[in-house]
């Protein structure tokens, strides 16, 4: 698992995602436009596919 420290934040653009807030960790589907939040564990972990779209617009 990757920590929130550790997000490649300039690399989601080439996913289709764009950061919102890195503190908060909330991006935005460039393609859709949804929003979404991917919240880190106690222990600063984030989930494992948290860069992808809740609509699927990235996830090939």
């Amino acid at each position: 698992m990757e920590t929130a420290k550790r997000i490649p934040f300039g690399k989601l653009g080439k996913v289709g995602v764009r950061v919102l807030d890195e503190a908060k960790l909330w991006f935005r589907c460039q393609r859709c436009g949804a929003t979404w939040c991917s919240e880190p564990t106690p222990a600063g972990h984030v989930p494992l596919n948290y860069w992808k779209c809740p609509n699927g617009c990235n996830c090939t």
